[in-house]
């Protein structure tokens, strides 16, 4: 696995760091004084009026999910938009810790493999 190409980067703390961060390695870190990645962001339904666009990014994608967590659903839809914008692997330091053997020296998984590492991870926190 290679850090090299296109990567989601999760990021479990709350909001306003959303999911996370698509990076692109090589790309300019910084465009028009705003981070040059894509802000992947959930956002509960019932709080769909506080989904906007964050200013610090030069591009939010927001997901409206029926609870704080995306259920297999909106985990699926995820996977499609992450592939969609050339997406290769998922840096996740706290999956990396739990499953070692998945991840690569740098916390880098391939983006199927983690799906399904998340999925099986599913049991109290994601429902379907």
């Amino acid at each position: 696995m290679s850090s090299s190409s296109t990567y989601f980067s999760i990021d479990y703390r709350s909001p306003p760091a959303g999911m996370g961060q698509i990076v692109t390695p090589g790309a300019p870190d910084v465009v028009d004084g705003k981070y040059n990645m894509i802000l992947v962001d959930t956002v509960p339904v019932e709080n769909r009026q506080y989904a906007q666009p964050s200013p610090f990014y030069v591009e939010t994608r927001t997901f409206l999910t029926q609870d704080d967590w995306l259920n297999l659903e909106e985990m699926d839809q995820l996977y499609d938009y992450l592939v969609s914008q050339g997406v290769e692997t998922v840096y996740d330091s706290e999956l990396a810790y739990d499953f070692p053997d998945r991840f690569d020296e740098n916390g880098h998984i391939p983006l199927a493999d983690w799906i399904m590492t998340i999925k099986e991870c599913s049991g109290h926190w994601m429902t379907g």
